[in-house]
């Protein structure tokens, strides 16, 4: 019988112990916790990266505004995206880098889609209007999200 009060004394005294008990919730917590930061860290680097790449069709953009040269533009464009990351001009880099192309060209008011030279005369003796088309993207990867492609694409009207 002693055997038997001496286990139900045991099993009172386990019962009552709560020593460790926050050890061993923050245990079973903090994984979740960690993978919860380390994903909103890698979702505020995606956030940056993209902000950067608008940054860049901005810069281009405003160069552009400035009737700038084609390649001026393009070198204004690199020049602004090689402060943060690799830029590849016109298509040639590796992956994972900020690639820029931009593209003068010149339209009829009246069908602005169809690419003419900017010595046409359009109908209604209205001269060319002239285009810079903007193109940038660039593949995000991350830590747990998984690749995201960035592109942005501007058309701006100089004249």
């Amino acid at each position: 019988m002693t055997n038997r009060f001496l286990f139900k004394a045991l099993a009172r005294e386990f019962h009552r112990d709560d020593k460790g008990v926050a050890a061993m919730e923050f245990g079973l917590i903090a994984p979740i916790l960690f993978f919860g930061l380390l994903s909103a860290v890698d979702l505020g680097l995606a956030i940056n990266e993209r902000m950067e790449v608008n940054h860049v069709m901005r810069a281009g953009a405003e160069a552009a505004i400035n009737k700038s040269d084609s390649d001026v533009v393009l070198a204004i464009m690199a020049a602004t995206g090689g402060q943060n990351m690799t830029v590849a001009t016109n298509g040639q880099g590796a992956a994972g880098d900020l690639s820029v192309s931009v593209n003068q060209y010149c339209a009829c008011p009246t069908d602005t889609e169809v690419a003419v030279t900017c010595s046409t005369v359009c109908p209604g003796d209205v001269p060319t209007y002239v285009y810079y088309q903007i193109d940038g993207s660039k593949t995000y990867t991350g830590m747990f999200i998984p690749n995201i492609n960035f592109a942005s694409s501007m058309r701006v009207q100089i004249r």
